[in-house]
């Protein structure tokens, strides 16, 4: 299920939020998941023939049956099981991989069964590769947790080594896995499922009135809770579930507004004690609707103080933002979300990155106080929530990041930003004549220094480049910044070598998306 707001810290790549896909085509490391494949070999040998061998070309009269060749979904229908795997139980590594840990300690995963390969080709297309092989384990996922699908959220995850438009030939694993992590306390198949959350629950399974808190801290999961007394701190509550209209899926945006209206017509009939008049909603994402399908919403009052604990983290490359505690060092701090475009992630990773960081530069420009992001050395950060080529899924998280890590050792909403990076300065705001080295890993931060320490620069002055076209590329940027840089220069009385003038100019990122035209000058002090 998906809510429209909250930050969550997941993959920028593909977020699964939902009953959605946990897995993609490629196989599986060996020591992550189980595959039982049933030996079809046979013992008997033929005898050789003792007449000559038949010299007759082939019939040409065609098979009795054609192999399968269609692109299209296989159906729900349960196809015919394999041997029953052993009790297999782990965490959800990423897509497609599942480290397995025993039953008895916190997982999320466990293994459901093998089942042979769909007569079929697999889709050229990913997304449906991946829709095809969900809908293929649906039926066994439903039967080994015992939950009408359609209610509850689970992902459906899968293990298939089929390439992309490929005729499947061998077993698919399929998995289960909770949205939130290691919510999982026993083994599904031993104790059942409501069993083996705990103290855990279904967000579908509580009743108009109940107050609960998310299991999930990092709040990658709506949809696994705990009970909780109404009186209790950041307790949330579900005032009503609303049916949606049943039909093709029409896109986040129209979900959420004909959630809220629905939604909204609910809270004014309810007879529950609310313990806020703020509502939110949560509702299907677009692989638990045409997967699962999922046609319900849950209305859920939340008490909005107006000034919310700040969301710091450690950006992890290709991986996404790990929370933190403000007062631990970070690079990241939440901004706020932003409603993607109805459109699709472009193929390009440059051209996505450019798109989603135009898309955030507003709401980290706001969260900055105004800051303009143009003359800046903050960066823009992102959880996109869907992979390259693919249809925006929720809501995307916006970060303001500094280029450098730990370079935060506050939270910038109390204490501003400034104060927030401590000794770390924005090279392009040092005064012409100051010395400083470079911050780790950036070109944009550094420390103020003495301009007789090793490896000192002092900074120049900063000018723009007056072009308005796309990016001219890093080496036409070069020599731009040596005439700039140099002709900047000559005009002062800086004591530096002229020969090593330098300084820092926008990448392509910066360029495109935050229109970026300014060089940072620097040189060697003499």
């Amino acid at each position: 299920m998906s809510a429209p707001r909250r930050p969550s810290s997941v993959l920028a790549t593909l977020l699964v939020a939902a009953i959605g896909i946990a897995a993609c085509g490629g196989g599986s490391d060996d020591d992550a998941s189980v595959t039982a494949v049933p030996d079809t070999a046979t013992s008997e040998t033929a005898p050789p023939p003792t007449d000559p061998p038949v010299t007759d070309p082939p019939a040409t009269d065609p098979p009795a049956t054609d192999p399968p060749t269609s692109d299209e979904p296989v159906g729900t229908e349960p196809p015919a099981t394999m041997p029953t795997p052993p009790v297999t139980c782990g965490e959800k590594v990423e897509l497609g991989e599942y480290a397995v840990v025993d039953c008895d300690e916190p997982h999320d995963s466990e293994l459901v069964s093998l089942l042979p390969p769909p007569q079929q080709n697999a889709p050229r297309d990913e997304a449906d590769f991946e829709a095809t092989l969900a809908r293929f384990c649906l039926p066994d996922v439903a039967s080994y947790t015992g939950k009408d699908l359609s209610v509850v959220t689970v992902e459906i995850g899968f293990v298939s080594p089929t390439p992309l438009g490929e005729s499947f030939e061998d077993p698919v694993e399929c998995w289960v896995t909770m949205t939130a992590e290691r919510s999982l306390v026993g083994s599904i198949a031993e104790v059942g499922l409501d069993a083996a959350l705990g103290d855990a629950t279904f967000l579908s399974s509580l009743e108009p009135g109940d107050c609960y808190s998310m299991v999930d801290e990092q709040l990658d999961s709506f949809d696994i809770v705990r009970l909780d007394p109404c009186d209790a701190e950041g307790v949330e509550q579900v005032v009503a579930f609303v049916p949606l209209e049943s039909r093709a899926y029409p896109g986040q945006d129209e979900l959420v507004d004909e959630a809220f209206a629905l939604c909204d017509a609910a809270v004014a009939d309810t007879t529950v004690d609310m313990i806020s008049s703020t509502v939110a909603v949560v509702y299907p994402d677009e692989i638990g609707w045409t997967v699962a399908e999922q046609r319900g919403a849950a209305c859920v009052a939340y008490i909005d103080t107006g000034d919310a604990e700040p969301v710091c983290a450690i950006q992890i490359p290709s991986e996404g933002h790990d929370p933190v505690d403000c007062a631990e060092p970070h690079d990241s701090e939440f901004a706020g979300f932003v409603t993607p475009p109805d459109s699709d992630l472009p193929t390009d990773p440059i051209e996505a990155e450019i798109l989603v960081t135009e898309l955030c530069a507003p709401t980290v420009s706001e969260y900055l106080g105004g800051r303009d992001l143009s003359t800046s050395g903050v960066g823009v950060g992102f959880d996109a929530n869907t992979g390259l080529g693919e249809p925006f899924g929720d809501d995307i998280n916006c970060w303001v990041v500094v280029g450098s890590p730990g370079a935060l050792d506050a939270a910038i909403a109390e204490v501003g930003l400034e104060a927030a990076m401590g000794e770390h300065r924005i090279i392009a705001e040092l005064d012409p004549g100051t010395c400083f080295t470079f911050a780790p890993d950036t070109y944009d931060l550094g420390f103020v220094v003495d301009c007789t320490t090793p490896d000192a620069l002092m900074a120049v002055g900063l000018v723009s480049v007056d072009d308005d076209g796309p990016w001219p590329g890093d080496d036409p940027l070069r020599a731009i910044r040596f005439d700039l840089c140099s002709a900047v220069l000559a005009e002062t009385s800086l004591s530096v070598d002229p020969t090593s003038v330098s300084g820092t100019f926008p990448n392509e990122i910066g360029w495109e998306a935050l229109g970026r035209r300014y060089i940072s000058c620097d040189a060697v002090p003499a």
